[in-house]
């Protein structure tokens, strides 16, 4: 016994021995070390490795530490290392020193900013329509990867979301220098131009996606209406009848279609445009929009009205829409609703100048002048600060120079639109009046012979204007050139004249220009006698023709506008034309609402019309869905069916299968036959029932199907 446990004290003795002499040798060699791991990753992974400026290789990568040695697995070492880099392609470079702390540590992980992850951001923050953050994510992303087209083109998307349409020119530049071939990078310059105004740079941008791609159906789109607005009106009409035969289901082109029409004066055709339009989207704002614009430029406001309405209600935002509320409104004489309406327009654009005209239009009906020139003169301004005034907006624009007895300004805007639209009837009536008021009745007289060819009421009403009397007489001295106002330093007593009614003041040769003195208004006069030659107000002469001045006075004139004393024949005729005049309104208002009636039964109709396409439209999509769906799950009854009869063979032979014998071999083998033959049952039932669940969902979707498609 002493003997065997003198011999175990030695066994442990030489181990113990073993154990010291190898911790002096690793204390005496201190690059020895037992096999330490040093594992370094990044997210992405393959990022390239360099200790002190050496390669080592890519991540994910794992190093041996041996003491202040690091060992790569191609046997390469670095004695007291100083630093780690890694870097990848598009990434930011990580730079980490490597200290003792950093040795001893298990794992390096390393978490790259890579620019794919900001691209990812920067796509989702774009569908989501968060503009400012996609344009920070994108930005990020081109600053780590600087050659990468789909950044650069989702970088100008983000930038005309925020309406930055320089930055994204430049953005839609840089991506097609990166990618020559890409026709939807110079679709998105061109409408970045468009917006830039910038005419033959946009036609050139969308001409180039076009030749890249010849059946680019929105390209077409987009270069008419560059084409529109720019005056090559022709062209544009053939361009957008090239993107409706690509493509017939493209409402959009059927807008700028009626556009064009309207502007080419066939405003008929518009309407069969605008209403092609909205019958491809029945639900769409826009569509509603053009079709209501349109239905008034043919004289048929109380539809107008209605598709405005509509336009409104499916897109509240819309400024358009209460604008052309405002003014099919002013048409019908509801002056009350087109204040609320401008005043709905107004609240989304506060500086639009077509609603703050037509909401002076509708103040003015209401009696409230002031108010209305208010109005004018803002409306005014505003159209001044459109850089680029279509037709009709020159139009308006010379309407309310015009109301604000701006006649000259006025006659300038009817000329540019005239320019823009040389059929414009409503232009040509406006300068003539406007003629007449500057006393150039043969300029005047020209816009008449011009309207006889093109719109015989309207030149009717121009000819009433310069057959009354009253005008050659106030205006009888004007010369080619409108005499200037005295300056104000020849000016001394002041002439106040009121008013029951607006009325113009013209005075004798020695004034030689007419003035707008509205209902009460104060100006100064030439010391001398002054004669006013003529006062009319609401298309009517003043009896009362003949006022005179003193020299240096000072003086108050109240004119009465008043109808002129008829006797008892001029009576009676009088008499007689009101109850004419009277029975013409009651049958016009009669056929008003006659038409009243039938416009919104149809207007109903086609919308009624519209929604049931669109239901037609989404019962076509669901019973496709449900055929697709059908033709899947037939396609895995089969395999299922198959393989639930395989494991019902295998099952049936496990079982079948009787392990011989009494020893212990036999036994785990009829065991293991058992458990197969279970097994396999299982799994046979569950392939059936999936079978089964098949069938029935096959079962229900016909039924589905036939109610969707059987005769109604």
């Amino acid at each position: 016994m002493p003997s065997e446990t003198i011999q175990s004290n030695k066994h442990w003795y030489r181990v113990l021995l073993r154990v010291l002499t190898l911790s002096l040798l690793v204390l005496a060699h201190p690059g020895l070390s037992l096999g330490k791991k040093l594992n370094i990753t990044s997210n992405p992974p393959e990022a390239e490795v360099q200790i002190d400026g050496q390669y080592v290789g890519t991540t994910p990568l794992t190093l041996e530490i041996h003491g202040n040695e690091i060992l790569s697995a191609g046997g390469i070492r670095w004695k007291n290392p100083a630093a780690l880099v890694v870097s990848k392609s598009g990434c930011t470079v990580h730079r980490s020193a490597i200290t003792r702390s950093f040795l001893d540590s298990k794992d390096s992980h390393v978490q790259l900013e890579c620019y794919r992850s900001h691209l990812d951001a920067g796509f989702q923050f774009l569908l989501k329509a968060k503009f400012v953050d996609s344009v920070r994510e994108y930005e990020r992303a081109l600053e780590l990867d600087h050659d990468h087209f789909e950044g650069f083109f989702n970088l100008g998307m983000a930038y005309m979301g925020l309406g930055k349409y320089r930055e994204a020119n430049k953005a839609f530049d840089t991506a097609i220098q990166l990618k020559h071939d890409a026709p939807e990078a110079y679709n998105m310059k061109g409408l970045a131009c468009a917006k830039l105004l910038m005419h033959s740079d946009s036609i050139s941008s969308f001409t180039e996606a076009l030749r890249l791609k010849p059946d680019f159906a929105i390209a077409y789109v987009n270069i008419a209406e560059q084409f529109r607005v720019s005056g090559h009106r022709e062209e544009a009409l053939n361009s957008v009848e090239r993107a409706i035969q690509i493509r017939p289901d493209l409402a959009e082109a059927y807008r700028v279609k009626a556009r064009v029409l309207e502007q080419l004066g066939r405003t008929n055709q518009a309407v069969t445009a605008a209403q092609q339009a909205f019958d491809l989207e029945p639900n769409s704002a826009g569509a509603s929009l053009t079709l209501g614009w349109e239905l008034d430029e043919t004289g048929q406001p109380q539809m107008a009205l209605e598709y405005a309405q509509r336009a409104v209600e499916l897109n509240p935002n819309l400024r358009e829409g209460y604008t052309n509320m405002c003014r099919a409104y002013d048409e019908l004489g509801e002056s009350r609703d087109a204040v609320k309406a401008c005043q709905g327009a107004l609240a989304r654009s506060q500086s639009d100048p077509q609603s703050l005209f037509y909401g002076a239009v509708a103040y003015e009906k209401l009696g409230q002048s002031r108010t209305a020139l208010v109005a004018y003169r803002r409306a005014a301004a505003a159209f001044k600060e459109d850089p680029e005034p279509d037709e009709y907006a020159l139009f308006l624009w010379g309407n309310a120079c015009f109301r604000l007895a701006r006649f000259q300004q006025a006659v300038e805007h009817y000329e540019k639109a005239i320019q823009e639209r040389p059929d414009f009837a409503p232009a040509h009536l406006n300068i003539g009046v406007a003629y007449i008021r500057l006393g150039q009745r043969e300029k005047a007289a020209n816009e008449y012979n011009i309207l006889r060819a093109t719109d015989s009421a309207r030149a009717q009403t121009l000819k009433r204007l310069l057959d009354l009397p009253f005008v050659g007489a106030s205006l009888k001295q004007e010369s080619k050139n409108v005499v200037t106002r005295p300056s104000v330093s020849q000016l001394s007593p002041m002439a106040i004249i009121k008013c029951n009614a607006d009325c113009t003041i013209s005075f004798d040769n020695t004034w030689k220009q007419p003035l707008f003195a509205g209902r009460s208004q104060s100006f100064p006069v030439v010391p001398g006698k002054h004669t006013i030659s003529a006062i009319s107000a609401d298309g009517r002469r003043s009896w009362r023709t003949s006022v005179v001045w003193e020299k240096n006075s000072r003086k108050e004139i109240v004119v009465p506008v008043e109808p002129k004393t008829l006797d008892v024949r001029e009576e009676t005729e009088r008499k007689e034309l009101l109850a004419e005049i009277a029975q013409a309104r009651a049958r016009i208002d009669a056929n008003r609402r006659k038409t009243a009636d039938v416009s919104s039964a149809r207007t109903r109709l086609l919308i009624n019309r519209g929604s049931l396409k669109e239901r037609k439209r989404q019962l076509q999509q669901r019973a496709e869905s449900i055929v697709n769906q059908i033709k899947v799950y037939e396609v895995q009854v089969d395999p299922e069916l198959k393989q639930a009869e395989h494991d019902d063979n295998g099952a049936l032979k496990s079982c079948s299968q009787g392990g011989g014998g009494n020893d212990t071999f036999s036994a785990l083998k009829k065991a293991a036959d058992t458990t197969a033959c279970i097994m396999s049952k299982q799994s046979a039932e569950r392939h059936r029932q999936r079978a089964k669940e098949f069938l029935m969902e096959i079962d229900k979707l016909s039924h589905e199907l036939y109610s969707l498609t059987k005769p109604q």
